[in-house]
């Protein structure tokens, strides 16, 4: 028997998502559109980072992914003409030609007489980009050099999969799993002997691009609160009962568990979420009203989907009720007919 401990969410109307996440379709069949199961992909989305309607299955040319590296890690604002004077196919109208310069300039890229701007990349050389531009460049010139040390090294700090062969074309997929992972990667200490190791500092998305990452209760939606009536303003959500502002509209469901991304302005001492998730590691039940059997003495008897096998899930003595979006703080109106409603949904979490 399932135990639910906090909160009940009754949506007796529609049902909500969870947020507002860009679901696409695909006219073609060999694209892979953005699904709003993403993460990765839905946050960059959010971010501003790529486009929606980018086709996943596409290969990525080493051009272009000069342009995202330079852009995630801050370097936007740099100009540079390096490319056009090193690299001979590279001119004023090659695409990230500036990008391509910076990158350049900072060690990431090697001074061949040709870039090959248009050709696909290979996961391998987008690795070996990546790692110059941590700082890695001589821990992977220890490990063998390119392609094996620079592989060897993403796989150390959690960057690769040491199942998958990076010796293939970098897919637009497989590169923003790639940069997904290089947010979540933590700027360690290195040295000749020992190698890289954590220092504990703070993720490259906090140093490189002021985000940060939380885990929590939506406690306020910007609608209704856990504990009834809130204080907080418009436009502004709260999260363990920490207050964000919420600029791209996240539909959040009070109660749910989320993880979040968000950015802190040092002036207005605000925080500002970019995007949110529904946290698959939640305990999460949502049942339909036509699929509950009985409700009594707190307890939950329901069919799942079209079995004929009856299930249960016992309800905490101190949780919290969502109907409708409004918080019932008052016990008295925890009724069997409310609990057992005739339409509609219930979420236990």
């Amino acid at each position: 028997m399932k135990t639910i401990n906090k909160i009940i969410i009754f949506i007796l109307v529609c049902s909500v998502a969870f947020s507002n996440m860009v679901v696409l379709a695909s006219d073609e069949q060999d694209n892979i559109a953005i699904q709003q199961d993403n993460i990765a992909a839905q946050l960059f989305i959010h971010m501003g980072f790529i486009s929606p309607d980018m086709d996943l299955a596409e290969n990525v040319s080493r051009s272009e992914f000069a342009g995202y590296l330079a852009k995630i890690n801050g370097y936007d604002a740099i100009v540079s003409d390096s490319a056009i004077e090193v690299f001979s196919d590279v001119n004023e109208e090659t695409n990230n030609a500036n990008q391509i310069g910076v990158l350049y300039d900072m060690g990431c890229i090697s001074s061949n007489d040709v870039f090959r701007p248009d050709d696909t990349i290979l996961a391998s050389e987008a690795i070996k980009m990546i790692i110059c531009s941590l700082g890695y460049d001589y821990i992977a010139k220890q490990k063998g050099g390119y392609p094996f040390g620079y592989v060897a090294t993403a796989q150390q700090i959690g960057l690769w999969n040491g199942k998958d062969d990076a010796n293939v074309e970098l897919t637009k997929e497989k590169m923003i799993d790639l940069l997904y992972d290089l947010m979540h990667v933590t700027l360690d200490i290195t040295s000749a002997v020992d190698g890289i190791h954590n220092s504990g500092d703070p993720y490259f998305m906090e140093k490189r691009l002021d985000i940060s990452e939380t885990q929590g209760i939506v406690t306020y939606n910007g609608i209704t609160g856990l504990s009834g009536k809130s204080n907080v303003k418009s436009g502004f959500v709260e999260i363990d009962g920490v207050r964000y502002e919420n600029p791209n509209k996240l539909d959040l469901i009070t109660g749910t568990q989320v993880t979040a991304y968000y950015s802190y302005d040092s002036v207005t001492k605000e925080r500002a979420i970019i995007y949110a998730f529904l946290d698959k590691s939640a305990d999460v039940l949502s049942v339909n009203a036509k699929d509950i059997v009985s409700y009594s003495q707190r307890k939950y008897t329901y069919y799942v989907g079209d079995s004929d096998r009856q299930y249960t899930a016992e309800i905490s003595t101190n949780c919290d009720l969502i109907y409708n979006e409004m918080a019932v703080t008052d016990g008295a109106l925890f009724t069997d007919d409310l609990m057992k409603p005739e339409r509609g949904n219930i979420t236990l979490i």
